[in-house]
């Protein structure tokens, strides 16, 4: 609940800011906290690690590009504006009248909830076993070649006089 609270904060603070650094941290926020929540709903949080660690070096890109153009922009937000202040009060309202409910409730049993993390612990290693196990360790073990002889072939190809964006002087 609270995860979905802020989330929904960032958003509404993205829509009020104009500055591109703080836009993108807002970004960084919100990938944050959707990989947190996939990760939850799914069984094990190997891909939303993976989505997020491509998202993220995706955004690092963007991020390296923004702070070149917009280094010494002014930032200011925008939080005068009394809609957004009664929708964040009543959002944090919300939230933790629904989480005392969700509290007081018999719903969270610690014996379910024991039961269900032991089945989920078995089918994840279940999982994890079943990518390393035969038919599947050669599929493994040619992508790790794969990338091993593609990070070789990007170190040989790149010039090391030309690399910086910035030029600097070899005296």
């Amino acid at each position: 609940i609270w995860m979905f609270t802020i989330s929904i904060m960032s958003s509404i603070i993205f829509m009020t800011t104009s500055h591109p650094m703080f836009m993108i941290m807002m970004i960084i926020t919100q990938t944050m906290m959707m990989s947190i929540l996939s990760g939850m709903l799914m069984e094990s949080f190997w891909m939303s690690y993976i989505l997020m660690l491509i998202f993220l070096g995706g955004m690092m890109v963007l991020f390296i590009y923004i702070t070149s153009i917009a280094s010494n922009m002014m930032s200011s937000m925008n939080l005068n504006q009394p809609y957004l202040l009664l929708i964040m009060a009543t959002m944090i309202i919300t939230a933790t009248s629904i989480d005392q409910l969700l509290m007081n409730n018999e719903i969270l049993n610690n014996e379910v909830l024991i039961t269900n993390n032991e089945i989920l612990n078995k089918e994840m290693n279940n999982q994890l076993t079943n990518l390393f196990n035969l038919p599947n360790s050669i599929l493994t073990m040619m992508i790790i070649i794969y990338l091993f002889i593609t990070l070789t072939v990007v170190i040989k190809i790149t010039n090391i006089k030309y690399g910086p964006v910035r030029k600097f002087l070899y005296e």
